[in-house]
């Protein structure tokens, strides 16, 4: 990715093609030459997210201001926050029942007011009655009802034959209304439906659950499967010259590549994507330079939409940055929508805080490449200017220079999804720094920053993991990605994607220790939860964290996935190294909080709130018998930790 510009940069990379742009252009070559630049930094002075950064460049809030997104005023009254979405997008014509989620959260600064004469202390303990119909029908499609307050509630099945297959979609109202001391009030939302064809051009198709954000892929067998997207972007012209490495992704437990621009001839490109389908490995199109170019996109839609492999699009690398007319981005959008269908358009956004939502409006997909590792957010040494909220640009937007800059992005983000309505159909993905920046802006990420970045980002909502960008060429990269890739797409994906996991943030005892946890349903009285912790500091740890479930039950069987723990005194005890991360995945008894809230068939969401529990003062008293730690981590590092 671009990340920040110098015209006399520029000129080097239109005469020598080789790149020392900040990013993911570093030491390599560059598709955007200055032309392309020079139109899109029309200027005096060049800017970054709004920014002047260049030596002599005077301080100019002129974008910056009215780039930023307005915090919603809070309310001392409680407001309803009623939201009404797809279950699936898109459904297909195979399909023949769905359903709809309801959120009704209760909030202080988004959504409805309620009638004065509706007493607030009676909101928790009322419901709603909800009714859904085809906006242009009275006739409803299901009706029920849901506790006021509730989120990720699912509705009874609906029969897909009132939504006959179209390429266009179809407009549904759903309204709740509220009974409380013989007061009435209705909200309403409007949400649309797509119930396609079959894919008419022979190539696949990928769904979004919006339950969870998670992609969905019809197996060999028919059903559909989430996933977690464990990939990274690499040159198409370097898998033209190494085509062994789409084998060795496979081998080594990837399954997407993003095919980074420019792309060769249709011939060469159908010959790699052939040897992506032969082995086993999905891909992202990107069309960062051409999205402007209705005549260039065109014939590369019809390429890629017929092929197996295709999992999304990708219209745009950083538009944000520099600022690229929004209409061009919601143009590429309908245009692929109107040439395919049948896939998400991904975009990845490089500003904290920059026209958010102006750039969103053209995404499904929003994927976040903040890159902390060894960035000086406070002076650009490739700039030589100073960066604030106002100036500069040092490779990491308005970041404190720590690894928390990554949660926060997520945690940031979030927040604005909900403030727009957009909490279930904006999925994100993690961008994590995988090259080495030592000429720019940063250093180059050990193995353990790099498999901290993938969970950290999980355990703050992202669904998708894509490096930038290829880690083959560097060593300690490469192996680290070799341990984790596997175990998220192949062990994870079906926990933090299912959508009955009943996500919840724990809370450590060490600071700078990130904790999350998916809990999953596996029979009426059992259940398995997924628990991932991240060190964020560079300084050994021991965290300790207190379930949901009582860890010193019967039964408890506790697997380590990775890292080292130990169970004692009803605590998940983790010595962790310097930006270490572990991970756990924990039989135990079914208990209220592993089964999310929902309707019928089990609804769920990840990234819900969840309550955080403490381990707090109860460290100390367990290390002080390190024996018994001992022998606990033995056992849980050989693999399994049984309470009988």
């Amino acid at each position: 990715m671009r990340l920040c510009y110098f015209p006399f940069v520029a000129a080097l990379w239109f005469l020598s093609e080789t790149s020392t742009v900040a990013g993911h252009g570093v030491g390599r070559k560059h598709a955007e030459l200055t032309a392309k630049m020079s139109k899109r930094q029309t200027t005096t002075w060049l800017k970054w997210c709004g920014k002047n950064y260049q030596v002599g460049s005077p301080v100019d809030t002129s974008l910056v201001d009215p780039g930023r997104m307005t915090v919603p005023q809070t309310s001392s009254a409680p407001l309803l926050d009623f939201r009404c979405t797809p279950t699936i997008q898109p459904y297909l014509n195979s399909d023949t029942s769905g359903s709809f989620i309801i959120d009704a959260n209760i909030t202080h600064d988004v959504g409805q007011s309620f009638n004065s004469a509706i007493p607030t202390s009676s909101l928790n303990s009322s419901s709603l009655s909800i009714t859904i119909s085809l906006s242009s029908s009275s006739s409803p499609l299901t009706t029920f009802t849901v506790p006021v307050g509730s989120t990720a509630f699912e509705s009874p099945s609906v029969d897909l034959s009132s939504f006959p297959a179209s390429t266009t979609g179809y407009n549904v109202t759903c309204v709740a209304t509220l009974s409380v001391s013989n007061q009435k009030q209705t909200f309403q939302a409007t949400t649309s439906v797509k119930r396609l064809p079959a894919n008419p051009y022979g190539g696949s198709t990928t769904k979004i659950d919006r339950r969870t954000g998670g992609l969905l892929r019809e197996s060999a067998s028919g059903a559909w499967e989430p996933l977690i997207p464990f990939g990274f972007y690499t040159y198409v012209e370097d898998i033209v010259a190494n085509m062994s490495l789409l084998t060795d992704m496979k081998n080594d437990g990837w399954n997407v590549v993003h095919l980074s621009p420019p792309y060769p001839d249709a011939a060469s490109l159908t010959t790699v994507l052939d040897a992506a389908d032969a082995a086993g490995i999905t891909y992202v199109a990107d069309f960062r330079d051409i999205y402007t170019n209705i005549t260039a996109m065109t014939p590369l839609i019809q390429l890629f939409r017929a092929r197996k492999g295709l999992l999304t699009w990708y219209s745009a690398d950083e538009p944000d940055g520099t600022h690229d007319p929004v209409a061009g981005i919601t143009a590429a959008y309908d245009l692929i929508y109107q040439q395919d269908g049948y896939h998400p358009i991904a975009l990845v956004l490089n500003c904290a805080d920059f026209f958010w939502a102006d750039y969103t409006s053209g995404a499904d997909i929003l994927f976040s490449d903040a890159y902390p590792i060894g960035c000086n957010t406070t002076f650009s040494k490739s700039y030589h200017t100073p960066c604030n909220a106002t100036y500069g640009c040092c490779g990491c937007d308005n970041c404190e220079g720590d690894l928390a800059d990554i949660s926060n992005r997520f945690d940031s983000w979030s927040e604005r999804r909900r403030w727009i309505g957009r909490t279930r159909d904006l999925p994100m993905w993690n961008v994590a720094q995988a090259f080495d920046g030592t000429s720019e802006q940063w250093t180059l990420p050990t193995g353990a920053e790099f498999k901290l970045q993938t969970v950290l980002g999980a355990n703050h909502g992202a669904v998708g993991i894509m490096p930038w960008s290829n880690p083959y060429p560097i060593p300690t990269l490469a192996q680290a990605t070799r341990e984790i890739a596997p175990i998220f797409a192949q062990t994870l994906a079906p926990i933090i994607v299912n959508h009955t996991a009943n996500w919840a943030a724990l809370k450590a005892n060490a600071s700078g220790v990130d904790v999350a946890s998916w809990s999953v349903m596996t029979s009426t009285n059992t259940a398995q939860t997924l628990i991932m912790f991240a060190n964020t500091q560079y300084s050994n740890v021991v965290a300790a964290v207190v379930p949901s479930f009582d860890l010193t039950a019967k039964g408890i069987s506790v697997q380590t996935l990775f890292g080292n723990g130990a169970v004692a005194e009803g605590q998940l005890v983790v010595p962790m190294d310097s930006t270490g991360v572990a991970g756990f995945l924990v039989q135990h008894a079914a208990t209220p909080g592993d089964a999310s809230g929902g309707g019928s068939g089990g609804s769920g969401s990840t990234g819900s709130s969840g309550g955080k529990k403490s381990a707090g003062g109860k460290l100390a008293p367990i290390l002080a018998n390190p024996w018994a730690v001992g022998l606990a981590m033995v056992a849980v590092g050989a693999g399994a930790l049984v309470v009988n």
